[in-house]
């Protein structure tokens, strides 16, 4: 076979490789986004999830997957990027480091 078509296969394969890493690393972060619980630990929310892409300050109004959570304040949450796509997942943590705000933002 000639240089060029064995560059093509190679390059086909490598996004072809891309393409599911990016969907097993989406999937697994959105299973794991399922399984934080009320209450659970930074900690506990990172062997879940892994490092967070971003520790920040609170973003939003204290609510667990849209239904507000009552008599909270949030003091900072952790933040997942999906990759490619423009989703990414939050967990709010109050002073006593406790999750008490859970925020899945999609992009349409």
């Amino acid at each position: 076979m000639a240089k060029g078509l064995w560059i093509a296969i190679a390059v086909v394969v490598l996004l072809i490789g891309y393409g599911v890493y990016v969907a097993y690393h989406n999937a697994s972060l959105d299973s794991a986004f399922t399984a934080v619980t009320q209450g659970a630990t930074p900690e506990e929310v990172v062997a879940l999830m892994g490092e967070p892409s971003a520790k920040r300050g609170c973003a939003d109004a204290v609510t667990w997957l849209e239904h507000p959570v009552l008599g909270k304040k949030c003091a900072f949450e952790y933040r997942y990027d999906a990759k490619v796509m423009p989703n990414y997942w939050t967990i709010g943590f109050d002073d006593g480091h406790h999750a008490i705000a859970k925020y899945a933002y999609v992009s349409p």
